[in-house]
């Protein structure tokens, strides 16, 4: 029997310690509960219980939130460690929260961690076997992060991966296998392009023409490179004639004009306009001269290299006060450009003189398919460059079309 006074007590003493309960923050309220969780699990002696990853995740993403990454590193770690003692090298389910555990490696700066993950993601996955579906998905969870890290040789391989799986499942000529050859060469090209500029060899020979440099392995390197994205884009071609119905004259048009990307590249330059005239002729006859000549009136930038990050957050800092194309440049016939003018004098005089260097010499790195008339290539005047192509929008790889439930449904 509780008299008056007690029972006043205990409300108070009650009523103190909710109001202390409510005055801690929410997260960590929620933390100490699964904290709970775990150490209840625990007790019971089994430190690699399957009940235990749900916490761990749950507490991963909490660090994560508050920025305390390696905290949520270890508590993912330790989730895809138990994952894959309970299920086995074999399974799928040890691939269910590497999400996390790649996000926050990701937000502490290790990107080799990342780089590593994935590569044993990819080494345990060719050992497995299971439903094309869940290779599929897989595949494009590493194609995400291959594209944010800019691994553009990982990205080819695992295009090729796809392009495997699918043919197995729905044979050769597949409408789904025409993205991923097309990403295939434009991996090919991007690495093409990174390796004769950053090794120094198309500024020192400007490349005359890669036939003349048999005797020179970069040249040969560089020649082998065009000829697998050409080879890659031609088999994308034959895959749309094959189905006709699944592609546009305009998705035609644009691989036959990657393949003359690829002859531009190599400074064969019949070669190319013959391409470029075919993609021209092409697009007329479905939709007419006026969309075909509007479809290749402007170059299209093909590749943009990546500006370090200190130096994209001071453009994107500059440029964020005006509303105008930061340079007007030339596109030549060969498509480079030349002849480089600021259009906002203001953010010239914002930058600093190293970053403006940096630029000029960024720009001169781009490449463009350069603007077409007739299916002829004209060098284009006063063409506006905007942060987008400063900033390498142009340099994404393509062939991320998902694929369709067709492939979860094909007879095996």
């Amino acid at each position: 029997m509780i008299n008056r006074n007690s029972y006043l007590l205990l409300v108070l003493t009650l009523t103190a310690h909710m109001t202390a309960a409510a005055a801690l923050p929410r997260d960590l309220l929620v933390m100490a509960d699964y904290r709970a969780q775990l150490e209840t699990i625990e007790q019971q002696g089994n430190f690699r219980d399957a009940r235990m990853v749900e916490p761990l995740v749950a507490m991963s993403a909490l660090h994560f939130e508050a920025a305390e990454y390696d905290q949520a590193i270890d508590k993912a770690l330790r989730a895809v460690f138990i994952l894959r003692s309970t299920y086995g090298l074999k399974s799928f389910k040890q691939f269910e929260h590497d999400e996390m555990l790649l996000q926050s490696l990701m937000a502490a700066g290790d990107t080799a961690a990342v780089n590593e993950r994935l590569e044993v993601r990819r080494a345990t996955l060719l050992k497995m076997e299971g439903e094309a579906q869940q290779f599929l998905a897989i595949l494009q969870q590493d194609l995400d992060w291959q594209r944010r890290l800019g691994l553009h040789g990982e990205l080819v391989v695992s295009h090729a991966l796809r392009a495997g799986i699918i043919t197995d499942v729905m044979g050769e000529k597949a409408p789904e296998l025409a993205a991923e050859y097309r990403a295939i060469g434009d991996g090919f090209m991007q690495r093409f392009y990174s390796t004769a500029q950053a090794s120094g060899w198309w500024r020192q020979r400007r490349i005359s023409a890669l036939d003349i440099g048999r005797d020179d392995e970069m040249a040969n390197y560089l020649q082998n490179l065009c000829r697998a994205a050409e080879d890659a884009y031609q088999r994308g071609l034959a895959v749309q004639k094959a189905n006709p119905e699944h592609f546009s004259a305009a998705q035609t048009a644009a691989v036959l004009a990657s393949v003359g990307d690829t002859a531009l590249a190599r400074r064969r330059f019949q070669t190319a306009t013959k391409k470029y005239r075919a993609a021209f002729e092409l697009l007329q006859a479905e939709s007419g001269a006026v969309a075909a000549q509007a479809y290749f009136a402007s170059p299209k930038l093909i590749y943009s290299p990546l500006l370090k990050p200190v130096e994209a957050d001071l453009l994107r800092q500059h440029a964020a006060t005006t509303t105008a194309g930061l340079f007007v440049i030339r596109v030549t016939q060969s498509g480079r450009a030349a002849k480089i003018q600021w259009q906002d004098q203001r953010l010239r005089e914002a930058l600093p003189p190293r970053v403006r260097r940096r630029l000029y010499k960024h720009i001169r790195s781009l490449v463009f398919r350069p603007r077409l008339v007739g299916g002829e290539r004209e060098t284009a005047s006063d063409v506006s460059l905007s942060v987008a192509g400063i900033l390498g929008a142009g340099g994404q790889i393509g062939g991320d079309t998902p694929i369709t439930d067709r492939v979860a449904s094909a007879p095996k």
